[in-house]
């Protein structure tokens, strides 16, 4: 005896609670109670109300049929219940809920349209049955779940044989897209025999073809909506990361590179593709990654992640060329603003010694005079920078602002020689 395998895990985390998700199954799972405490006659009468009976199209019936199912056996609710929730609760993740209701709705009108469909093209019995259900909504979720997280790898407890007497059980960990092909291949199959069968209970009373087309109908919005590069930006994502970790450095520094041919103004990216190269020992080219990484994040206004790449990097003479003198100047201002007064004097003085001459470097040199006049108290140090900018300045303001401190610096030098000579 062979047992279906049954799907109960994805290995993903959630980041929200799915609230739509479970509503939805509430929502199945109390009108599927109601049928069952309404009795026979008064159910019959419901499915055909709210059932989909292709002889008898309405168009309501096209959106209520997905809260309908068997009674009073639990096990068509209870199987699309589990469906509902191990694949829904993943993609309302990443769409939001009110995207995902409407695909759970509309995804159920397009599979009941196409099972409609099949039975007047086929000559299929059962144009006056009714069908109900919310296989044909979950299978367009389980369509775009296939493309979204198509290498996200699904659980399956399988058992084969009469288990544990004789026979075997386990978990099979395939990906979503291996198993989820191998469903719908196993739909067709299903679709295609039951074609040739002339009473619809005894070709099982199944709508495969809805299935079928739920399932394409979510593989196409999902590719619509660009779900698929999404899904590659995220594993070459998790791939450099592992590759990180497992000391794969260059592996790691391709994934980034691909990610960036996206991606292209991503600083946190950038920073990474940095490290990885560096550690991969090509420090040449992790330097420029380091440079546009830093001025990425001055550009987003995250000064603080810049001064946190430009302390690794900020001593070396290519970045002190290269790097853009606003943003240098930034990052450096943000260090003197928190106190780190040596840190930000050493980034001054490599922007005045990088560009010399320009008016950049002029501002940067005066800074340093600044600096060590007021909170690292050497005067002494401080003259040379103010002198610098006097004789050989260009631009007027900061000749002014060096005039002024040298003036300042030069006092304080003899206040301090005064008070060094001895007493009479």
């Amino acid at each position: 005896m062979l047992l279906l395998p049954v799907p109960y895990s994805v290995d993903r985390k959630l980041t929200a609670i799915p609230y739509a998700s479970y509503t939805l199954a509430a929502l199945n799972v109390a009108v599927y109670l109601v049928c069952v405490a309404i009795g026979p006659e008064l159910y019959e009468k419901f499915v055909f109300w709210g059932g989909v009976v292709a002889g008898d199209l309405t168009l309501h019936s096209l959106f209520t049929m997905h809260f309908i199912h068997d009674a009073p056996s639990p096990m068509h609710v209870g199987g699309n219940m589990l469906f509902l929730l191990l694949f829904g609760r993943h993609v309302e993740d990443v769409i939001g809920r009110v995207w995902f209701v409407l695909l759970y709705v509309f995804g159920g009108v397009a599979a009941a349209m196409i099972q409609t469909l099949s039975i007047f093209l086929f000559e299929r019995s059962g144009i006056d049955a009714p069908l109900i259900g919310a296989s044909g909504a979950i299978a367009a979720l389980m369509g775009v779940f296939a493309v979204r997280f198509y290498r996200t790898k699904i659980k399956v407890f399988y058992m084969v044989g009469v288990w544990p007497i004789l026979g075997r059980a386990g978990v099979w960990r395939p990906t979503s897209l291996l198993a989820l092909g191998l469903w719908s291949g196993w739909e067709l199959v299903q679709a295609l025999f039951a074609m040739g069968v002339p009473d619809v209970q005894e070709a099982g009373g199944v709508a495969h073809w809805a299935h079928l087309g739920g399932l394409a109908f979510g593989a196409v919005i999902a590719f619509g909506a660009g779900m698929h590069r999404h899904a590659q930006e995220m594993y070459t994502l998790k791939d450099a990361y592992e590759f990180f970790r497992n000391g794969q450095m260059k592996r790691s520094a391709d994934c980034f590179l691909e990610l960036l041919r996206e991606t292209p103004d991503d600083p946190n990216m950038r920073h990474k593709l940095a490290v990885a190269l560096e550690l991969s020992q090509h420090s040449a080219r992790s330097l420029p990654q380091y440079a546009k990484a830093i001025e990425l994040y001055a550009g987003r206004g995250n000064v603080a992640d810049a001064v946190r790449v430009f302390r690794k990097v900020g001593h070396d003479r290519w970045i002190a060329q290269h790097l853009d003198p606003e943003v240098f100047w930034l990052v450096a201002d943000h260090l003197a603003e928190r106190g780190e007064t040596q840190e930000a004097l050493t980034g001054f003085a490599a922007l005045a010694g990088s560009q010399p001459g320009t008016v950049p470097a002029e501002n940067a040199a005066v800074r340093c005079g600044d600096l060590l006049l007021g909170p690292l108290n050497q005067p002494a140090r401080a003259i040379e920078w103010y002198r610098t900018v006097r004789d050989r300045g260009k631009d007027p303001e900061n000749v002014a602002r060096a005039t002024r401190g040298l003036t300042t610096a030069e006092r304080a030098v003899a206040r301090l020689r005064a008070a060094q000579r001895p007493a009479p």
